[in-house]
């Protein structure tokens, strides 16, 4: 029960992602938030307060990538999420430095 998770930058995802990989997706912004922009692949919406509550809800069996808006957050969560056991990536700079580095139509707050 180490807490302890991977970083990756958003271009470290995106290449990931293009090469194929498919973790779970879990992102621990806000309904209001998501409501504004959110990943068409994410898997899940979890608020981060909620995360240890809501376990169950998460596979075991697959990576789990965590990201929220600028990854303070979602570094919170994967703690939580790496302290279950889980096999947890942080997305550094979270959505914000998606829409800012990657995909620059995605809207930003």
């Amino acid at each position: 029960m180490s807490g302890d998770f991977r970083r990756l930058s958003v271009q470290e995802i995106q290449q990931k992602r293009a090469a194929g990989w498919k973790p779970y997706v879990v992102d621990v912004r806000g309904a209001p938030e998501a409501g504004i922009v959110k990943f068409p692949w994410a898997d899940t919406l979890i608020p981060h307060t909620d995360v240890a509550g809501r376990l169950a809800e998460i596979p075991k069996d697959r990576e789990i990538l965590v990201h929220c808006k600028m990854g303070g957050r979602s570094a919170q969560a994967a703690a939580v999420l790496a302290a279950a056991g889980y096999d947890v990536v942080n997305m550094e700079g979270g959505i914000t430095a998606w829409a800012r580095e990657i995909d620059p139509t995605m809207p930003t707050y």
